[in-house]
């Protein structure tokens, strides 16, 4: 086996059980015998187990997939920019939803420490820090709820909440519809 099928080999392997059984209960063992190598094996492509998570991080994060289709949106305004990127972001990561768990894994376990290089790598081109930091932080809170209330919503209001996201992204949240459904909601429940 070549060295670069045998590091592709321990990636996946490390991939799933990370996902599968979280960071801390990995180890080198477990991902070396996961990938039918004996435990010396691994320390040739990767120096430790923090070196196989940022590769995972690095080298194999969906959002490599949507930004060339973020960058090839034509869109007539900022708005249907932003709406296209949101929905192309979403569905590429639904397809891989147990990415995010690596995700709050580099957070709780790495404090956030391979993120610069994550975005420099990842999202190179894309518009101002700030405007970065609303997107994903309507990203992520979207992602989380959809995870944590996925079948306690009536279907149709699962199938809304992507719109009314990004209608709150994108008008704010005091937009006379919004601010009417939530009142509306409140005295009438």
């Amino acid at each position: 086996m070549s060295g670069c099928v045998t590091r592709s080999l321990l990636l996946d392997t490390a991939h799933l059980l990370f996902v599968n059984q979280g960071y801390a209960a990995t180890s080198m063992r477990q991902i070396a015998e996961g990938a039918g190598l004996a435990l010396g094996g691994i320390y040739n492509h990767f120096a430790s187990k923090e070196a196989v998570f940022h590769a995972i991080l690095i080298e194999r994060h969906p959002y490599q997939q949507i930004m060339p289709l973020i960058q090839k949106i034509q869109a007539e305004s900022f708005g249907n920019f932003d709406e296209s990127a949101i929905r192309n972001l979403l569905n590429e990561l639904g397809q891989h939803p147990k990415f995010f768990n690596l995700m709050l894994v580099e957070m709780v376990e790495f404090k956030g420490k391979h993120l610069p290089e994550f975005f420099e790598n990842v999202l190179c081109g894309v518009p101002p820090p700030a405007w970065l930091r609303v997107f994903l932080s309507m990203f992520v809170s979207y992602h989380m709820t959809q995870s944590l209330l996925i079948g306690m919503l009536p279907t149709e209001t699962q199938e809304q909440s992507l719109d009314a996201f990004i209608d709150i992204f994108l008008h704010g949240i005091l937009k006379s519809e919004l601010v009417y459904e939530f009142s509306s909601a409140i005295h009438h429940p």
